[in-house]
């Protein structure tokens, strides 16, 4: 027995080695999210891929590429293809404390904390969903924490919050026709097991709405499926994982964007007053103005010359250029 002591002790101290809390922090170099997303297809994801950061209202934010990458169905047999992969532009959070807010509406808003106890409370929203069947649908809701437990992934110790809604207005996750079926989990290190941010219930707003009304969004983020950063690699997440994580980030990262002097494209000013000046446009160029809530106020063929800016309201805007196979995007400022 004394022999086996000394062992006993080494194990028992390797064991407690090995399982750390995690400290890596939200969000640092290198994370990226893939959800999975509700459609029609055999797959759908949406990347959320961390690629710098910038301020918004004097706010150091950070800014997360977002790439979808569909699967759909090819021959008789229902064989799955990867059905394409395009760039849909950027969202932005800011941390403050433990506290992650999401740019929506105009304005940054808590959408959960990263180490919740049981009991606390905050209000949500999300201003871009509308129940268009049911005007009078709430424009906020109250996520409360349920509880919290310990998960040991990796060998790093994090906490996960479960919480939901008392109405189901906005939920932070869905879990099908169930008592707790509007339940979310954050995890305290990677964030919202669910969904990047909070959504309107579409089963709330039919219920709601005479007829049942169909709402703005009509897909739904299911759940994360991969999730890696340069500090903790690949984490297995509790929902599980898709089988091609590696690929669909590197489909991802083959459409990311790139600057407009890389596509050969002057621009200037910026700040821009009526119009901002561009040089250098590759022929049969396409534009998107589009705010940074994600809505496209202006499209169309890009040319040299003035791109008019008058009727737009001051604010940042996000100038998206698509020529041949690449796809620029620029900050602009409108004064």
């Amino acid at each position: 027995m004394k022999k086996l002591l000394p062992l006993l002790l080494l194990f028992v101290a390797g064991k407690a080695r090995a399982q750390m809390p995690d400290n890596a922090g939200w969000c640092p170099p290198g994370a990226t999210w893939t959800y999975q997303y509700n459609s029609m297809q055999l797959a759908n994801y949406y990347v959320f891929r961390y690629v710098g950061d910038t301020t918004i209202e004097g706010l150091l934010s950070k800014v997360l590429s977002v790439t979808n990458v569909a699967y759909g169905y090819l021959g008789p047999n229902g064989q799955g293809y990867v059905s394409g992969a395009s760039y849909k532009g950027s969202e932005y959070y800011r941390q403050s404390g433990d506290s992650i807010f999401w740019w929506a509406g105009g304005q940054f808003r808590l959408i959960y904390r990263l180490h919740s106890q049981p009991g606390e409370s905050w209000v949500t929203r999300n201003p871009r969903e509308t129940c268009t069947g049911y005007p009078q649908y709430p424009a906020q809701d109250t996520i409360k924490v349920r509880s919290v437990r310990k998960d040991t992934i990796n060998g790093r110790i994090y906490d996960v919050a479960t919480m939901r809604s008392d109405s189901g207005y906005y939920i932070l996750g869905y879990g099908g026709r169930t008592p707790d079926q509007f339940r979310g989990e954050i995890n305290s290190g990677i964030g919202s097991l669910q969904t990047p941010y909070p959504m309107l219930s579409e089963e709330k707003c039919a219920m709601l709405a005479t007829g049942g009304g169909p709402i703005t969004d009509a897909a739904k983020f299911l759940r994360l499926t991969c999730y890696s950063d340069n500090i903790r690699g690949t984490v297995p997440v509790v929902n599980g994982a898709a089988q091609d994580c590696a690929y669909i980030a590197a489909l991802a990262t083959s459409v990311s964007s790139v600057t407009l002097k890389e596509l050969g494209i002057r621009s200037w000013p910026n700040p821009a007053g009526d119009a901002v000046y561009l040089q250098g446009v590759p022929t049969r160029a396409n534009y998107y103005l589009v705010t940074i809530d994600g809505r496209t106020v202006r499209s169309g063929t890009l040319q040299n010359g003035p791109l008019q800016l008058i009727g737009l309201a001051p604010g940042v805007y996000l100038l998206q250029v698509q020529a041949r196979d690449k796809r620029a995007v620029l900050k602009l400022v409108k004064r």
